[in-house]
């Protein structure tokens, strides 16, 4: 690390951090599609397993804030760190287990937050913090005490597009290599 990096505690670099752990989501067979902690996947959202929220309770459950397509998925607990990007488009709810990470964009780009937050350094920040035996969990006010290595913003920037350009390269060439699996 260069000597213009920081440390920052996530509390003072994040504008929110939209918590709806602990309060499970009415559940209906269609309305708006509901994010889980099992679409929130290490890196990627996986929208395969389906589930909805009913559109007139949709402004009631969504009443702690609503992600933005800037925003970052993180799963408190089963399973425990994983994390994604907010859809850009479409209308989405929120689970119970995510919270909703939105950098304050002066301090803190979200392609960079993603990244740190999945590599192995944060990872260990995570479980360092993290309580329970039989399933490790992060309550959202210890989450907010990570301090994480902030570098300045331009080159946060440089790092997270470095790093989305190598996560779209192995995504292209896993798709390629699960098509000459099915042709052959």
């Amino acid at each position: 690390m260069t000597n213009d990096w920081k440390h920052a505690r996530l509390s003072s670099v994040l504008m929110e951090i939209i918590d709806y752990r602990g309060k499970a989501p009415p559940k209906t067979e269609d309305g708006v599609r509901l994010i889980t902690a099992r679409n929130v996947r290490f890196g990627r959202l996986d929208l395969t397993h389906v589930e909805y929220i009913d559109e007139t309770k949709y402004e009631s459950w969504m009443n702690r804030g609503r992600p933005c397509g800037t925003d970052v998925l993180f799963t408190t607990e089963a399973p425990l760190a994983n994390a994604c990007m907010f859809p850009a488009q479409g209308k989405f709810a929120v689970g119970q287990r995510i919270i909703t990470l939105r950098p304050e964009p002066s301090k803190l780009d979200s392609n960079y937050l993603l990244n740190l937050l999945l590599s192995p350094l944060g990872q260990e920040l995570v479980q360092r913090r993290a309580t329970g035996t039989t399933a490790k969990g992060i309550k959202s006010k210890e989450f907010a005490k990570i301090e994480i290595p902030v570098p300045p913003l331009e080159e946060q920037l440089r790092i997270g597009s470095i790093l989305s350009s190598w996560d779209r390269a192995l995504e292209t060439v896993e798709a390629l290599i699960a098509n000459a699996r099915a042709q052959k």
